[in-house]
């Protein structure tokens, strides 16, 4: 194995280790008239962990460059798909609208909304969640936080909070992990 994939193993088991720390577990409870399942709200969360596939669809003229060499990134779309913890194949599984600015280096800032259907597989909940997400730009690598507020399904009134870190060598392979928790 290279010294790059080693780098980026470790960095991925890393990011996950930092979701799971100091996380207490919490049970799905059934409350209400019909049964339904939900979790404790009281709680700080249930911990998760995904990969989205999200590569850029659009528009061209989204991204420029200025005479001074720093790249602009403007109403950029990427949508793709989910898998882990959340799951959804569909190719719009997930959809992201992001604006940022980056030096010919590829350090920057970046940030945006995003729409986000899946279903967490162990916990049997499906639904939508939509929020914002901010981070940097290291060398062309992003990182950032994620807070979505769930808009549908049994997702509904629960809020996620989450880091993203683009994974991969070299940057722009479209490969994000997604390590957070819900309540």
């Amino acid at each position: 194995m290279n010294n790059k994939r080693l780098i980026l193993l470790l960095l991925a088991v890393v990011l996950v280790g930092y979701g799971c720390q100091d996380r207490e577990p919490v049970s799905p409870t059934l409350t209400g008239d019909d049964n339904s399942l939900v979790l404790d709200k009281a709680s700080k969360g249930e911990s998760f962990s995904a990969l989205e596939f999200l590569p850029f669809v659009g528009p061209p003229e989204c991204a420029r460059v200025t005479s001074q060499g720093k790249t602009l990134l403007k109403h950029c779309f990427f949508q793709g798909p989910i898998s882990g913890d959340l799951e959804n194949p569909e190719p719009d599984a997930v959809v992201v609208e992001g604006n940022g600015d980056f030096d010919a280096n590829g350090n920057g800032r970046g940030r945006g909304s995003f729409i986000l259907t899946a279903t967490w597989v162990d916990k049997g909940l499906s639904g939508t969640f939509e929020g914002h997400f901010e981070g940097v730009f290291t060398l062309g690598i992003f990182a950032g936080k994620v807070h979505g507020h769930g808009v549908s399904g049994d997702f509904r009134n629960m809020q996620m909070r989450a880091t993203v870190q683009e994974l991969g060598s070299p940057p722009g392979n479209d490969l994000y992990a997604l390590v957070g928790t819900i309540r």
